[in-house]
């Protein structure tokens, strides 16, 4: 866990203000919970959420496969069949 850019925060300061603290970590703000100077949890951003959309179908029309891809080619099978045997 790297705290290094986190800005530390007790417990108590923490529950005191747990709205204010949500706030500021969706805004981009991140926090370290220290119990006893101890770090305890690490409040953060969310990370974005990708419009379904961009998920399917981001890459149509960026890849191409061959009619025969999946065509059995008999040599390679005779190959690795041969190579099964002792």
């Amino acid at each position: 866990m790297d705290t290094t850019l986190d800005q530390p925060v007790s417990v108590r300061a923490f529950r005191a203000h747990l709205a204010d603290y949500l706030r500021q970590a969706q805004a981009g703000s991140s926090f370290v919970i220290l119990s006893r100077g101890e770090p305890l949890a690490r409040i953060a951003p969310p990370d974005p959420v990708l419009p379904r959309a961009a998920l399917f179908g981001a890459h149509k029309g960026d890849i191409w496969m061959a009619d025969d891809f999946d065509a059995d080619d008999a040599d390679l099978i005779a190959a690795a069949e041969a190579a099964l045997e002792p």
